[in-house]
């Protein structure tokens, strides 16, 4: 995850999920889905006015939810763009 202060007034995502990384397009649409859903629920939780981009090093379209809300809740602990 990438994550830049821009100090605009709400965030913007973006979501990187190549074939290279995730063969199958359903896998892809499922990682980024389940990318999509982490960020809405800790969304009241990070600070406004960033750019954030997730980028799939591997596929996570057989993880389960809680270990990827738990890894990216973990990220923006560590970036300090969490409140």
């Amino acid at each position: 995850m990438c994550i830049l202060a821009t100090g605009a007034e709400g965030n913007r995502i973006g979501f990187s999920v190549t074939s290279k990384k995730v063969p199958l397009a359903v896998n892809r649409n499922r990682c980024r889905r389940l990318l999509s859903e982490s960020y809405r629920l800790i969304e009241g939780k990070v600070e406004k006015g960033h750019d954030i981009v997730y980028i799939a090093k591997r596929d996570i379209s057989h993880v389960g939810m809680n270990k990827i809300l738990n890894e990216t809740t973990h990220l923006y602990k560590r970036s300090g763009a969490l409140r």
